[in-house]
């Protein structure tokens, strides 16, 4: 199937084209390995039309959730915030304030970050 043909379709078809082209290239491959497959180039073929496939269904899915996702699985792995919120400011008066750090001085994001691991990893330790 040509590339553009491939891009025209949306990620649903192409996740169920991508389920045709692997069982395709496992009948290929299994044929290939018990020699009796007679052009073996077409098995080539199929390995990189599914890489192709597979790039495309990539590049549909959302780089905007792909974002929110990775921010609110940086916020629970910190523990400071629910699934669905968002972290506060670290310049915000309460994260100066809560996190000890100097109010006439504008805090990094990096500065809060690794203040804030280094307390919970002392006090899991304490726990231990």
């Amino acid at each position: 199937m040509e590339l553009d043909e491939l891009r025209q379709m949306s990620a649903d078809d192409l996740r169920v084209k991508q389920h045709e082209v692997r069982e395709e290239a496992f009948r290929l491959r299994i044929k290939l390995r018990t020699n009796q497959l007679d052009n073996p180039s077409n098995y080539k073929k199929a390995r990189k039309e599914l890489a192709r496939i597979k790039t495309l269904i990539n590049q549909k899915t959302s780089e905007a959730q792909k974002g929110a996702d990775n921010a609110r699985a940086l916020a629970r792995a910190l523990g400071e915030a629910p699934a669905r919120t968002r972290l506060p400011c670290p310049s915000s008066p309460q994260a100066v304030a809560s996190n000890g750090l100097d109010a006439g001085s504008e805090p990094s994001c990096v500065k809060l970050i690794k203040r804030v691991a280094t307390r919970r990893l002392r006090a899991s330790l304490e726990i231990a």
